[in-house]
């Protein structure tokens, strides 16, 4: 099945937007993977051996979150609408410390857990309308990023998948593939045994 020119140009941006994000809180996160923790007797008043246990969890607590976010920068993205403004939202499974990705496990995190088109209030009151989804499976290779077998959801879209995300950046003529379409012609091709 042929997918629309509109389809395929926001499909590209949607590549775009994933794979840049992929590398940059890949590349943040491995920066401050570099920098050395704070020193915690130097960051509390009256150091307690407990108050330094403490720190120092939470700082190998943090090192963790960095080295996942930079194997795993992303499994979601998370297009909603607030007030008619369009907010783009990237989802992780860790815990992150970094602008621009939002745990799953947070508040706002349900966001990546909800159909498109269903809404959610935020504790000040405001309704986020979710308007696209794309479930990412990011790889890196020597080719830098990538998300495989990419779902994406988009109100009044029949949901697609893409084989790769940086062979649609690459080739204008890669097709996302229609899922629903996909599976009718397995099952009649089954049908066919």
């Amino acid at each position: 099945m042929a997918i629309s020119r509109e389809i395929q140009e926001r499909t590209r941006t949607l590549a775009k937007d994933v794979l840049d994000t992929f590398d940059e809180v890949s590349s943040e996160a491995g920066r401050e993977l570099a920098s050395p923790p704070p020193d915690p007797r130097n960051v509390l008043a009256a150091p307690t051996w407990e108050g330094i246990q403490e720190l120092e969890r939470l700082a190998e607590a943090r090192a963790e979150s960095y080295r996942h976010l930079s194997r795993e920068p992303a499994i979601a993205r998370v297009v909603a609408l607030k007030a008619g403004e369009r907010l783009t939202y990237f989802f992780c499974r860790c815990a992150s410390f970094l602008q621009g990705v939002v745990s799953y496990g947070t508040p706002l995190g349900r966001l990546a857990s909800l159909p498109v088109g269903d809404e959610w209030e935020l504790p000040d009151g405001d309704v986020l309308e979710v308007v696209e989804k794309a479930s990412l499976i990011p790889i890196r290779d020597e080719g830098g990023w990538d998300s495989k077998n990419t779902a994406i959801h988009r109100i009044s879209v029949r949901p697609y998948s893409v084989e790769s995300l940086r062979a649609i950046l690459a080739s204008v003529a890669a097709e996302p593939v229609d899922v629903l379409q996909q599976q009718l012609d397995e099952e009649a091709q089954s049908d066919n045994l």
